[in-house]
C-alpha cells in the first residue's frame, strides 16, 4: 500500500512538473527554464524519429535532443534547459527552427547599480579634493585623494576578481566592457593618489619656505 502511494505521488509530481514548463520564448530568463520547444505542425513520422540540434553563438552544436509526443495534440516537443547566458539556435530535423536568448537573473542589474554608486562616490570625493586643492588645504586634499583612490582601486579589484558591471555574454565576446572600466578605474585611482600626495609635498615645502623666511 505504501509503495503504491509513493508511485502515485511520484507520477503526480512528474505531471505537475511537465505542466509547469511553458513553451520557450525568444528571450528566456534563467528562472523561467526549463521550457518546451514545440513543433509548429503535426509531423508525418513518429516524434521520436526527430531530433533538435542546439547550437551556441559560435555556432557550435552543443546538444542533440530527441523529440517526444506533446500529449495527444499530435505535435512533438522537447525540453530546452540550458541556463548559461547566451544566444542559442535550435534546428529540428522536421524543418522547424528557433532562436532562444537566455538572459541572466534580473538581479544582475545590481552589479551596474553598485558600480554606479561606487563611481559616483569616488568622483564626488575627487571634486572635493580639487576644491580643497584650490583652497590650498594640503591636509584635506591628500585625505580626499586617498579616499577617492581607495574607492576606485577597490572597485577595480572587484571587477578583476570576477564582479561583472555588464554581463560579458551580452556582447557575444566581441568586447568586454569590464576590462575597459577596470583600466579607467585603475588610472583614476593611481592619478588621484599621486596628484594629492604631490600637492601635499609641494604645499608642505612651500609652507616651510615661508616659515623660514618669516
Amino acid at each position: 500500500m505504501k509503495k503504491t502511494a509513493i508511485i502515485i505521488l511520484t507520477i503526480l509530481l512528474l505531471i505537475s512538473t511537465v505542466q509547469a514548463q511553458k513553451e520557450c520564448k525568444p528571450t528566456q530568463e534563467q528562472t523561467e527554464l526549463p521550457c518546451q520547444i514545440i513543433t509548429s505542425y503535426t509531423p508525418t513520422n513518429p516524434c521520436n524519429t526527430y531530433t533538435a540540434k542546439v547550437y551556441n553563438s559560435t555556432p557550435t552544436q552543443i546538444q542533440e535532443l530527441t523529440l517526444t509526443n506533446y500529449g495527444s495534440t499530435g505535435f512533438c516537443n522537447t525540453t530546452f534547459n540550458i541556463t548559461t547566458r547566451g544566444s542559442y539556435f535550435v534546428n529540428v530535423t522536421n524543418g522547424d527552427t528557433a532562436s532562444i536568448f537566455v538572459e541572466g537573473y534580473k538581479m544582475e542589474y545590481l552589479g551596474a547599480i553598485i558600480f554606479t554608486i561606487f563611481t559616483a562616490l569616488g568622483l564626488g570625493i575627487t571634486l572635493i579634493m580639487y576644491k580643497k586643492k584650490a583652497e590650498k588645504d594640503a591636509g584635506s586634499t591628500i585625505i580626499m585623494g586617498v579616499i577617492s583612490s581607495t574607492i576606485f582601486l577597490i572597485t577595480a579589484y572587484m571587477i578583476i576578481t570576477g564582479f561583472e558591471v555588464f554581463p560579458t555574454s551580452v556582447f557575444q565576446g566581441v568586447i568586454n566592457p569590464n576590462n575597459a572600466i577596470t583600466i579607467i578605474l585603475l588610472g583614476l585611482g593611481v592619478f588621484n593618489m599621486l596628484y594629492s600626495s604631490s600637492f601635499y609635498k609641494h604645499q608642505k615645502n612651500e609652507n616651510q619656505v615661508i616659515e623660514e623666511y618669516v
